[in-house]
């Protein structure tokens, strides 16, 4: 084995052992994190068999294999993107092995290889239970889109990383964290408004909505899409494309980015999120203001700046949102109205808490607040806000598009619950997630908030079934289901921020 292969084994090896410890310290800890990945993986097979049987079972099927490529392959790019993002922001070995003997088509192929490999995997329980939805349920020929998931990964990761560094040599490293992670974001919204289109235009009855649903799909009957279907069925000839297409890439990666790689990393180095210097005169009216504003608006004004100056906060958030969408397409087959309300409503579940809880393990200045003449629940109140305040812009989006399709007032217990769900997580997550440790910092482990999480679930869902309820003319149970969650949602204020250096 050549010298330059014996390097790349060697780093590609130490790279999949760090995703795969991340977070996981000790063998028990790993051996949950692959049975929580197993367990994933066959969640995922119930909801997708059941849209395949009930789509083929209402239709020829026209349109559903490139529907299902077009939503692969965008779940694929988002991916994607927040794997670059990770590459260009948050390794720190970064910096050495480009100091160190080791080429620089070594380190490129080896973050290459990394972005392919997890990419494959954080993408595994939605397409592996597609796939085999597909070969099982409606034609074994399907088996063959294993093989073209693989080329679908080997293609787009190079691409992403491509964008990745084009957008931080055209915006700046700073400002490429934020165009990117909202990308990412309006992906995910896009593709669920993109699914559930044609079925708010077909009206109330569950059968127009199908047949609306499956008369849509064959819009999606166009190359290259129908390329790709062709090639995860077996065509010989797109199957075979599209794995030389893939290996194209990866080596025309290798050669035409290592330069670009080279300078995109260090721009990411070396920028520390500011911004382009200030006029004077605006320097002294934002001097002047520092002082003359109230200290709680100032301090949620930092809240925030951080929340978006941080490059993986939203980046995460991102693909979490996308992950919800599955949760949601039971729902919105029974209650579109439900479905709708209940993006919201569980959307701070996932984000709100995964943000709260980011914000506090990536804070290296616990210190500053303990010294702080504000109060730890002050402090703790402007981070719970910054923290909601992506998912309350969605609940006032989401009721916004209720109050065309279902009425004022459901659209605004949508806006009254998605707001007050948000703060609560937010504030939860702030005040019981753990201060890490430097070395924990260090070893970028990922805060605990699993209890959060499914906190906020629950209460997402009494919310969803109280919109449900109303929207049925049951009023009485819509108003227990969504007081209750109010209600549940209040007494979550009676946590107290925690110490600074209780752990």
């Amino acid at each position: 084995m050549s010298r330059a292969r014996t390097q790349t084994a060697a780093i590609l090896r130490n790279e999949l052992r760090m995703f795969w410890r991340m977070g996981r310290r000790g063998a028990a800890r790993r051996a949950l994190g692959g049975l929580g990945f197993v367990l994933a993986l066959a969640f995922m097979h119930a909801p997708t068999f059941f849209l395949v049987m009930s789509f083929t079972q209402r239709g020829d099927g026209r349109g559903g294999p490139e529907s299902a490529a077009l939503f692969v392959l965008l779940f694929l790019f988002i991916l994607g993107l927040q794997r670059s993002l990770e590459v260009l922001y948050n390794r720190g070995d970064l910096p050495f092995l480009l100091a160190s003997p080791v080429p620089v088509r070594v380190v490129l192929l080896t973050r290459l290889l990394t972005i392919t490999a997890t990419t494959l995997l954080g993408s595994g329980p939605i397409v592996v239970a597609l796939v085999d939805a597909g070969w099982i349920l409606v034609d074994p020929r399907w088996a063959w889109g294993f093989v073209a998931w693989v080329a679908c990964v080997g293609t787009i990761a190079p691409l992403t990383l491509m964008i990745t560094l084009v957008t931080v040599r055209w915006l700046g490293a700073r400002r490429a964290r934020t165009a990117i992670q909202v990308l990412g974001l309006l992906f995910g919204i896009g593709v669920m408004l993109l699914m559930q289109a044609p079925q708010w235009a077909a009206g109330s009855s569950p059968a127009a909505r199908v047949a609306a649903r499956v008369s849509f799909a064959v819009h999606f009957e166009v190359a290259p899409l129908t390329h790709l279907a062709a090639a995860a069925r077996g065509d010989v000839r797109g199957l075979a494309t599209l794995v030389l297409v893939a290996a194209a890439a990866l080596a025309l990666a290798r050669l035409a980015l290592a330069r670009a790689f080279v300078l995109g990393a260090q721009s990411a180095a070396g920028d520390v999120g500011n911004g382009m210097r200030r006029a004077t005169g605006d320097t002294r009216r934002a001097w002047r203001r520092a002082f003359t504003a109230g200290r709680a608006s100032r301090i949620l004004r930092k809240e925030v700046r951080v929340l978006w100056r941080d490059p993986l906060l939203i980046a995460r958030c991102s693909m979490q949102i996308v992950a919800l969408l599955p949760m949601l397409i039971g729902t919105l087959m029974v209650r579109q109205t439900a479905g709708i309300a209940g993006l919201a409503f569980l959307a701070p579940s996932m984000v709100a808490v995964t943000l709260a809880a980011l914000m506090n393990a990536n804070d290296d200045a616990h210190e500053f607040v303990a010294a702080s003449p504000m109060s730890r629940r002050s402090m703790a109140l402007a981070r719970a806000a910054a923290a909601a305040s992506p998912t309350i812009l969605l609940g006032l989006a989401v009721s916004a598009f209720l109050a065309w399709r279902a009425g004022p007032l459901l659209a605004a217990l949508t806006a009254l619950g998605a707001t007050a769900l948000s703060l609560a997580m937010g504030w939860l997550t702030t005040c019981t997630t753990p201060v890490l440790t430097a070395e924990e910092r260090a070893r970028q482990r990922p805060p605990r908030m699993l209890g959060q999480s499914m906190a906020g679930m629950v209460l997402g869902g009494l919310a969803t079934g109280g919109i449900g309820a109303l929207d049925a003319d049951a009023i009485v149970a819509g108003v227990v289901l969504f007081a209750s969650a109010m209600a549940l949602a209040a007494l979550l204020f009676l946590f107290q921020p925690r110490r600074f250096g209780n752990h």
